[in-house]
């Protein structure tokens, strides 16, 4: 993956003298006599890669259930190496089980760090089950049954038997077992994984005939991600916005998925499922809603193109947080006229395809136009100290890690400083639930005099379910300094926590 940060330019006024023009370094120009506008032009952002975050590991080969005693292999493993970040989401599926009495069956796994959970133990009763594919899930909606007629399916991990189960000596000790995959959250999916499969009672054994696989969400996709640049000291308001994308290459163009939201927090879909299935390779575009035609269904080369959304499928596309809520987001520029440029502008990259990637080698940036109000003087102030230490939480509610939490819980966290109303958005302040990356739907409100922020979902939470409150660094205060959780460590760090409600 290639590392980049983020461009952050202050349009540095050089005036230089051109009749009754005057022209500004980094491309900020005022008007001449009689004109209306400006034009605000932007570094670009280092370089973007665009990597999908959902990442899969599977073994084909049988393994075989006796009628008493651990399976052969023992225990079945998977190698599983190359996979950037850390795990958002972790599933484990079984493929083709076949078993003469379920009920025997006790399936743990283990991760590399050695963090374990039981995912199936005396669930389905006595009744035998033939071929049938089991997901176990954290977010499924509900956990496998007990009585007779179990069926494939997604679970969460499920543990009915008393006391502590029966594994083989190799395996570590069960009774230090999570109850939930969550238990793997934020460690690495690189390294050897185990699934030690046990049938505790004489007389029936089983198969699982096609192996099984391990699916991960991670935290490693696009990087930057968003790839921010900034824009400050340009006049009046937005009137045109101009997406330049340079260097682009992917690997599979209908793949990637681009999401532009401006300062204010309004958005567009640059782009969407264009560009076919054949590779593109270092070409540069300009995004123009007044180019002359669209974005193509097949093979792209560099040149201007409107922003295009070729996706057909009924959903929208899901950009994983700390990206705002993409839903009825269209595809016009235009949606930025009439508001403040300057300000963090972010471009979310996403690849939505397992296995492909792409690059903006030289980066991204924005060429905008603007209205040019008359220049005033600012008046005198007198120096004051310059703030710049970013805000943090000082605590949430529910409190970190918070169990059998209500599902009218209110949620909230106060900052060590006051911070900028404006700069809490549903990009920037998210209740999510795990698993997902879309915000849920609620109403922001923050007081001042307390420095609190609250989240007030428009409906109730989910029983039995695990949340996940993100509030990203682009949350400023006064002085307009981002949110830093944690100053010790290298570039800025998000606040974010999670309760699981009863």
């Amino acid at each position: 993956m290639t590392t980049a940060t983020s461009t952050a330019l202050s349009l540095r006024r050089v005036p230089v003298a051109i009749g009754l023009g005057l022209i500004l370094a980094a491309g900020l120009v005022t008007t001449l006599p009689g004109q209306a506008r400006a034009e605000a032009g932007v570094s670009p952002s280092g370089p973007v890669s665009i990597v999908n975050d959902n990442y899969s590991s599977r073994d084909y080969d049988p393994v075989t259930i006796p009628a008493f005693g651990p399976s052969t292999p023992n225990p079945p493993s998977l190698d599983v190496d190359g996979v950037p970040g850390t795990i958002t989401d972790v599933d484990v599926v079984v493929h083709s089980l076949s078993h003469t009495y379920p009920a025997d069956l006790d399936l743990m796994l283990v991760g590399p760090g050695g963090q374990r959970v039981v995912v199936m133990s005396d669930a389905g009763s006595t009744s035998p089950v033939s071929g049938i594919t089991l997901q176990f899930d954290d977010e499924a909606p509900g956990p496998l049954p007990q009585g007779p007629g179990l069926v494939g399916g997604s679970f969460r991990p499920t543990n009915f038997g008393p006391g502590v189960d029966l594994f083989p000596p190799s395996a570590p000790d069960p009774s230090g077992a999570a109850p939930a995959l969550s238990v793997f959250d934020g460690t690495s999916a690189n390294g050897i994984w185990q699934l030690f499969v046990m049938d505790d009672s004489d007389l029936d054994s089983g198969v699982i005939a096609q192996g099984w696989e391990l699916r991960f969400e991670t935290t490693g996709g696009s990087d930057p991600y968003p790839a921010g640049v900034t824009v400050a000291g340009a006049p009046g308001t937005v009137t045109d916005v101009d997406v330049l994308l340079n260097g682009y290459s992917d690997s599979l163009p209908a793949s990637v998925d681009l999401l532009l939201v401006g300062p204010t927090g309004r958005e567009a879909v640059v782009m969407s499922d264009a560009g076919g299935t054949l590779p593109i390779v270092d070409a540069d575009l300009v995004v123009d809603d007044e180019a002359a035609i669209a974005m193509p269904a097949t093979t792209m080369t560099s040149g201007r193109y409107r922003p295009t959304d070729l996706d057909t499928d009924p959903a929208p596309d899901v950009y994983p947080a700390p990206a705002p809520d993409a839903t009825g987001a269209g595809t016009l520029l235009s949606v930025f006229d009439g508001t403040d440029p300057n300000g963090v502008w972010q471009l979310y990259a996403v690849d939505d395809v397992s296995g492909h990637s792409g690059v903006l080698s030289r980066g991204w940036s924005l060429r905008l136009t603007t209205t040019a109000p008359p220049a005033t003087s600012p008046p005198s102030v007198p120096p004051a100290a310059v703030d710049v230490t970013g805000p943090r939480l000082s605590r949430g509610a529910p409190v970190r890690g918070a169990r059998a939490v209500g599902v009218e819980a209110n949620v909230s966290g106060v900052f060590s400083e006051p911070v900028r109303r404006a700069s809490l958005t549903r990009g920037t302040v998210k209740l999510v639930r795990k698993g997902t990356s879309a915000a849920l739907p609620a109403r922001l409100g923050y007081d001042a005099g307390r420095r609190r922020v609250t989240i007030d979902p428009t409906t109730a939470l989910r029983r039995h379910t695990t949340y996940r409150v993100v509030l990203t660094t682009w949350v400023r205060d006064v002085a307009g300094n981002r949110l830093d959780q944690d100053a010790g460590t290298p570039g800025r760090q998000r606040a974010s926590w999670t309760f699981t409600t009863r």
